[in-house]
């Protein structure tokens, strides 16, 4: 695999669902791949009874695991572990985690016409510390559930919106009537919307938890209970200022 016209549409797949995702496992890739509904497959075999069928048929995680390592020796996909966890007898060795490799770059920008700078500044932001790389790929898992369980609701429940990052990060300052400023800071993991058949759109908050923070703090560090009052002082803000969110839902995934 020394060229990209060496690649096949599969291949392609792998690393469009890397660029959405940031990182992901072999399981969560494989349940993506395996959904006819994700790309139209122009690849064809022909099976035991004759007919031809997408190459997607019958596509085990064994060969996809085979595929990774080929994609990851040609400079396409990058490994990560998760370093800080127990290893070697008796445990076993960490799973890999994917992200995008630097050779990604050219793929995406003619597939997609992603800028190449881009591929490249992710590519270098993934090489994160092991808490960090936890937390990712529990973030994936919690938004490929949620992707994967709409396409079973036969177009009844729709995901339209998903935003995650530096942008849906607030900073909200509820000063009292003394005068005093009392800073919140609410960084949540995703924001996304909830297209629900025969009701309206619902909006939500996501906090993935793994057990770091304490429930209460006595200091201004972060905390649950910190959090929620912040949510709470922005269900407030946007009820003043007749938001175009008339309400939200907050959840926390736990360990």
């Amino acid at each position: 695999m020394k060229n990209t016209k060496k690649l096949k549409q599969r291949d392609i797949a792998i690393l469009k669902l890397l660029y959405k995702h940031r990182f992901l496992d072999t399981e969560l890739l494989w349940y993506l791949l395996k959904s006819d509904s994700y790309l139209p497959f122009v690849e064809y075999s022909k099976s035991a009874d004759g007919k031809n069928r997408p190459i997607t048929y019958g596509f085990k995680k064994q060969a996809l695991s085979k595929r990774l390592k080929q994609l990851f020796d040609s400079g396409f996909v990058e490994r990560h572990y998760i370093t800080d966890q127990p290893m070697g007898r008796g445990f076993g060795n960490p799973r890999a985690i994917y992200g995008l490799g630097l050779k990604s770059a050219s793929v995406l920008s003619e597939s997609d016409n992603i800028p190449v700078g881009i591929i490249r500044r992710i590519v270098q932001s993934n090489n994160v510390k092991a808490p960090f790389l936890r937390h990712s790929i529990e973030l994936a898992k919690f938004k490929v559930t949620m992707f994967l369980a709409c396409r079973t609701s036969k177009q009844n429940v729709a995901i339209p919106l998903w935003k995650q990052g530096e942008e849906i990060k607030m900073k909200l300052n509820t000063g009292n009537k003394f005068n005093e400023q009392n800073i919140f800071i609410i960084h949540p993991d995703s924001y996304f919307c909830l297209d629900i058949k025969g009701r309206k759109r619902r909006h939500y908050f996501l906090e993935i938890d793994r057990g770091t923070e304490p429930i209460v703090s006595a200091s201004r560090r972060s905390s649950i209970r910190r959090k929620l009052v912040g949510y709470h002082k922005l269900y407030q803000s946007l009820k003043r200022k007749n938001d175009t969110i008339p309400g939200f839902q907050v959840l926390f995934v736990v360990p």
